[in-house]
C-alpha cells in the first residue's frame, strides 16, 4: 500500500484495503483522503496524528473500527459521515472539536461519549445514528446544535450536566 503524504500530512492512499495502518510520523489525516474506501474494515492511526480531516473516511460502510489517538483535537465536518458498519468510537481526551456531521447516518453507533474539552455540538453531528441509544455529554458542552441528534430514534438517555434525562429526545 502505498500512501501519499507531504510534511505529516497524508493526502492520498493507492488502495483500499480492509485493515489499514497509517504509517508514523503523519498528523493530520487530509480531507476526503479514504472517502469512498467501502473495503476498509479497520484502520490504525500512529499516535502522532492530531487532526482528521473533512470526509476524511466518509462513505466507508464497511468500517467496524477505528482508534483515535490521544493528540487529536479536531474530528473535521462528515470525518466519518455514512460508515454505517461503525459500531463504536473512543474519543481522546484531547479532542475539543467534533465537527458538522461527523458521524451523520452512523447507523451502527449505539453508545456516545464526549469528551470534557468538547464546548459544542455541532449541526448534525450525530443525525441519523439510527441505534443510537445513550450519549453522555460532559459539563464543559455550552452548545448544542440543532439536529445534533435528529432522527436518533433509538436515543433513551442523555447525561448532561450531572442530570439523565430518559426518553428526552
Amino acid at each position: 500500500m502505498k500512501f501519499d503524504f507531504n510534511d505529516g500530512i497524508l493526502t492520498g492512499c493507492s488502495e483500499c484495503a480492509s485493515n489499514i495502518v497509517i504509517p508514523k510520523g503523519v498528523k493530520v489525516v487530509g480531507n476526503n483522503v479514504f472517502e469512498n474506501c467501502t473495503n476498509i474494515e479497520r484502520i490504525k492511526l500512529p499516535d502522532s496524528v492530531n487532526y482528521i480531516g473533512g470526509s476524511a473516511f466518509k462513505d466507508c460502510t464497511n468500517l467496524k473500527s477505528v482508534n483515535i489517538p490521544n493528540k487529536v483535537t479536531v474530528i473535521g465536518q462528515s470525518a466519518f459521515a455514512n460508515c454505517t458498519n461503525l459500531t463504536s468510537i473512543n474519543f481522546p481526551d484531547s479532542l475539543t472539536v467534533i465537527g458538522r456531521g461527523a458521524f451523520k447516518n452512523c447507523t451502527s453507533l449505539k453508545s456516545v461519549t464526549i469528551p470534557n474539552r468538547v464546548t459544542k455540538i455541532g449541526w448534525g453531528v450525530f443525525e441519523g445514528c439510527i441505534n443510537l441509544e445513550n450519549v453522555n455529554i460532559p459539563d464543559s458542552v455550552l452548545e448544542i446544535n440543532e439536529d445534533a441528534f435528529k432522527g436518533c430514534t433509538k436515543l433513551v438517555s442523555i447525561s448532561y450536566k450531572g442530570k439523565t434525562y430518559k426518553n428526552s429526545v
